[in-house]
């Protein structure tokens, strides 16, 4: 199986390597921008979501936008993608927070 059937089919599939060391690097470096933010969620101290990345963090931006990961959702696509959303969360049982749209169920199968 391709990964491209793959994802058809699954809806996800890992690739790795997409996002190089400079680019995590980056991602963590612009965190503290998130500190105090009325779209951030926090329990003692400790940052475990986020929303609106896409406005409140450059580098979320660019990678969303103009990197290797937008080129693999354009091809993906097999059009030009954009980004729409772009969140961060702890996936840990004590700090689950409601993000309906994606929550880890087992793959429904497509029809059609």
């Amino acid at each position: 199986m391709t990964k491209l059937q793959h994802f058809t089919d699954a809806g996800f599939h890992i690739f790795p390597d997409v996002i190089d060391t400079d680019g995590i690097g980056s991602l963590i470096a612009d965190l503290p921008l998130l500190a105090d933010r009325p779209e951030t969620k926090q329990r003692d101290g400790r940052i475990y979501g986020a929303r609106n990345l896409l406005r409140l963090l450059p580098s979320v931006k660019q990678l969303a936008t103009d990197s290797p990961f937008a080129d693999l959702a354009d091809r993906l696509l097999d059009a030009p993608g954009f980004p729409v959303r772009a969140i961060f969360f702890d996936k840990v049982p004590g700090a689950n927070w409601d993000a309906a749209w994606h929550q880890d169920l087992e793959p429904v199968p497509r029809t059609g």
